[in-house]
């Protein structure tokens, strides 16, 4: 299991997402799709979770 946590531009993610890190002992990956923060990391963690588990995947090209 992976949490993908939303909305990290907001002033007070950064100490939200701290205190869910601490509580909850899951993989967390912190995106903000506002700002594209993140993005990249969440498809390379979501690819290397596929691939893992035995899939095969095929990236999509970046739009442009």
């Amino acid at each position: 299991r992976v949490v993908i946590a939303n909305k990290l531009d907001l002033p007070a993610a950064a100490a939200h997402l701290r205190a869910f890190k601490r509580k909850f002992k899951v993989p967390v990956v912190p995106i903000s799709c506002e700002t594209g923060e993140g993005l990249e990391d969440l498809k390379m963690e979501l690819r290397t979770r596929v691939l893992a588990a035995g899939g095969k995947t095929k990236l999509m090209p970046r739009p442009r």
